[in-house]
């Protein structure tokens, strides 16, 4: 039988050989190159035509006190809010979308005294939100809330019902480019093209430009209809992609 000693130096031997080759192993793992990869992104956009338009109009009152504002600015709205209601025709809506009450002061008249400004009035304004799906007629629309009394209007932006079907179109067009630029550059270096490692996506409707305030107030003033012609939607869209090099 062998002597404990001997047993001894036997065992460390083996565990000396298995922690050498783990470290050894360890060291080859770290020292590898990281995969080759090819990454690229491809770009497009899809045109539609919009089936929905959301119109923002404002009634603003001014008056010496709040109640005279609120007063004022509660009969006028009354009468947009019921001629609106008469013109927007089903499924389209009219709502309520906000309300201010503020004080109006004068900051320019007391400043070289260094005076505190002057109150001047109360300012009331109350903002409806049409949506309609006739959107040849959203300028009537307009008119029709201008001659009841509106006499701001912020926005016009025109929308799309399904923006799904659009944004998955200019995906798939987009993820073609990629795949395509890909292949080219693989062929120009005279490697082959492998699976897909990782990717990555982004599409949304682009906002077309909407009619501001002053534009709008100054074609009422003008005494002419207004005509408002939508153009096409554009929904863009970006996806990123890494491929493998085999």
């Amino acid at each position: 039988m062998p002597s404990r000693p001997h047993v001894a130096r036997h065992a460390f031997a083996a565990i000396l050989a298995a922690w050498t080759m783990l470290a050894s192993g360890n060291g080859i793992a770290a020292e590898s190159p990281p995969p080759r990869t090819i990454r690229v992104s491809g770009d497009s956009v899809v045109k539609a035509a919009p089936d929905r338009a959301r119109i923002a109009v404002s009634v603003v009152t001014r008056a010496p006190t709040a109640r005279e504002a609120t007063e004022g600015n509660a009969r006028t709205s009354k009468s947009v809010l019921d001629k609106l209601r008469s013109a927007v025709r089903e499924p389209g809506e009219v709502r309520t979308a906000g309300y201010d009450l503020a004080a109006e002061y004068d900051y320019n008249q007391n400043r070289a005294g260094g005076r505190e400004p002057t109150l001047v009035g109360y300012v009331s304004t109350n903002r409806f939100a049409i949506v309609t799906a006739d959107l040849a007629g959203v300028g009537a629309l307009i008119d029709a809330a201008v001659a009841a009394g509106a006499n701001q209007i912020d926005s016009i932006a025109f929308l799309l019902d399904d923006e799904e079907a659009a944004r998955s179109q200019a995906l798939l067009q987009a993820g073609k480019k990629a795949r395509s630029e890909a292949e080219t550059i693989a062929q120009s270096l005279g490697v082959g093209l492998g699976e897909v490692l990782d990717a990555s996506s982004v599409a949304n409707v682009m906002p077309q430009p909407v009619y501001g305030r002053a534009k709008a107030m100054m074609m009422d003033a003008e005494g002419a209809s207004t005509e408002v012609v939508p153009g096409s939607l554009e929904i863009g869209a970006s996806v990123t992609v890494t491929f493998a090099i085999p």
